[in-house]
Parts: structure tokens; C-alpha cells; sequence
């Protein structure tokens, strides 16, 4: 989630193209085990807000129907969207076209 990174670093007040990962091949796991060595002495944190907003539950249940049952089922139910949206864009005629 990129948004939810961008959020973070705004609200650290670090730089947006600060590259920080937590790979093992680098030593970052160790490093944020030490978060004093991220961030120097004295830094000012950033104003902050949620990063997470709540789920109203009609947005549970639209993502529940669209993510439930396997993958195949939901191979077959876009296709079958896919197709369907198809049939009507030839359906429409388009004005001034001969």
C-alpha cells in the first residue's frame, strides 16, 4: 500500500524518497530494532491522523463477494463480467459515426 508508506513518512516528517525496507540482506531488521539510529537526535515528528480508515459494512460485504470462493470462481465471474460489458459496448451505436 503505497498510500499507506507515503502516510507514514509524512507523519515521521522524513523525506517521501527515503528508502527504507526491512531486509535481512541489508541489516534494516537490526536497524529498527534501534529506531534512535533512523532518526537523529532532535527530529521533529510530522502532525499526525489515522492511516487506516474504518470499513462501513457494505464495503465488507462488496469485498467479501468479490474475493470469496476460489481463485477459478473468480477467474470465471470476471470473465463473464468482462464479456458482458463487451456485448454492450457493441450494442451502443456512437452518434455521427456512418
Amino acid at each position: 500500500m503505497p498510500s499507506f508508506y507515503l502516510g507514514v513518512l509524512t507523519q515521521l516528517n522524513l523525506p517521501l524518497d527515503l528508502q527504507v525496507s526491512l531486509s535481512d540482506e541489508k541489516g534494516d531488521v537490526e536497524r529498527a530494532k534501534r529506531p534512535w539510529e533512523i532518526l537523529p537526535a532532535g527530529h521533529k515528528i510530522g502532525t499526525t491522523a489515522p492511516l487506516l480508515k474504518e470499513m462501513k459494512r457494505e464495503e465488507v460485504g462488496l469485498f467479501r463477494e468479490k474475493f470469496s470462493g476460489s481463485k477459478a470462481d473468480r477467474i470465471a465471474k470476471a470473465e463473464a463480467e468482462a464479456n458482458k460489458t463487451a456485448d454492450k459496448l457493441e450494442e451502443t451505436k456512437i452518434s455521427g459515426a456512418s
